[in-house]
This record gives structure tokens, sequence and C-alpha cells, in this order.
């Protein structure tokens, strides 16, 4: 995660990657913080992040493969997200490989201005199944790079701000106007935002842009409001 946006690694990173001596790390494909799994007494025990998308990610990708060992194949999905450009023209964009699609398959649905390419692979192991998607991954982001914000199941474009916010350790904040505080409230719905919003100021007026925000009255009226 660190080494992908050239990072260097934190305490508290380092606090994320903690797991039990004697159990299983599991992987988390939607946030920092691993899983363990640990066998006492003759029960499981699962340990996952609070959070519903990383938790419902981790049991999909990491959870039923580790509690179905005995199957001959296992299966792994990725979730690729793409803003800004149409469903239709995604596919033209990756048609020969949908044509061709084997191994992993590709899938595209949209909702709400978000499409998302889901892979899936099936090998005999999760390494060998990680290796297929990297390579199925590298191929679809050499033609989509632009449009592409993030990869995980139900990831939004601002979940992805705020991760990659609180990554760098970088704060946001908002001068409103017509919106009327719609931008914070759309940070605020997110679990862990007090750590990088600041907050938002709504000035509608233009004298409330001069006298609050420091807005120049020469900007507003070459401008706008």
């Amino acid at each position: 995660h660190y080494q992908k946006r050239h990072i260097a690694l934190t305490d508290k990173g380092k606090q994320m990657a903690y797991a039990f001596k004697r159990g299983v790390t599991l992987g988390n494909p939607r946030g920092q913080a691993c899983g363990s799994a640990i066998k006492k007494k003759g029960h499981t025990y699962i340990f996952l992040p609070g959070f519903p998308h990383e938790l419902e990610a981790m049991w999909r990708e990491s959870v039923v493969p580790y509690l179905n060992p005995s199957q001959e194949e296992v299966m792994t999905s990725r979730y690729l997200n793409f803003y800004g450009i149409f469903e239709s023209a995604l596919a033209d964009k990756l048609d020969d490989l949908i044509v061709h699609q084997e191994n992993p398959t590709l899938a595209i649905y949209s909702a709400e201005g978000i499409v998302t390419v889901r892979l899936t692979a099936k090998g005999e192991c999760l390494e060998a199944n990680a290796e297929i998607l990297e390579d199925m991954t590298r191929q679809i982001l050499d033609r989509l790079a632009p449009y592409y914000f993030g990869e995980g199941y139900g990831l939004t474009p601002v979940k992805a701000l705020l991760d990659d916010l609180m990554a760098k350790h970088q704060t946001l904040s908002f001068a409103e106007s017509l919106t009327g505080g719609m931008a914070g409230e759309r940070i605020v719905n997110y679990s862990g935002a007090s750590r990088v919003f600041q907050g938002s100021l709504v000035a509608y007026t233009a004298e409330a842009k001069q006298r609050v925000i420091g807005v120049e009255a020469k900007t507003i009226e070459s401008v706008g409001m």
C-alpha cells in the first residue's frame, strides 16, 4: 500500500499490520488493517476491521477461501472502479478482453456514475489468483488509467479521496456557495472523516463571500457568484 503510493511507513501504519503470532493473517483488499484467524479448542475465531466496506470485501476474498481449504479451486474477485466514462465507452475499450475472456472473467456494471469492472480468477490458491488478476489489471489500466479512482467492492470517489488523504496525512476544507454544504455532507457520511476533514464554510451572498471567505469583489464581478 505504502510502496505503491511512494509514502514512508508510519508507526500508525505498522500498528495496522499487527497480527496474532499463532494465527493466520487475512489480507485486506480494501484497506490497510489486516485480519486474523485463530483456532483454539475446536473453534475458529475470525478478527476483521470494523468498517463494513473492508469487512465485507475481506469476508468474500480472504475468509471464505480460508474456511473452505478443501475446495479444489479457489475463486478470487477484484473490483476496479472508474468515473467520468460511460459504461458503453468503457466496454468498447475492453472489447477484445471481454470477447476472449477465460480466466479471469470480466463483468461490467454501473451505478450512480461509477462504472465497475469485476475480475474473477479461479486457481489452485490465492497466490496464483493474485498473479492472474494483477496481469489483467495492468492490461485494463493501460487503457483506462485516466478514469480509474481505486480498487475495492463498493468503493466511491469520496471514499477513495479520504483514503488517499489519510495515507498522505493531508487535510481537506471547503468554501461552498450554491452547494449549500452538500460537499461537506458527502465527506462526513464516512467513518473516520474527522481525521482529514477540517470543515466547510457556506457563504451564499456576494457580501458573505467577501467578508467571511475573503473573495475579492472584482473576482465576483468577473467570474460570478
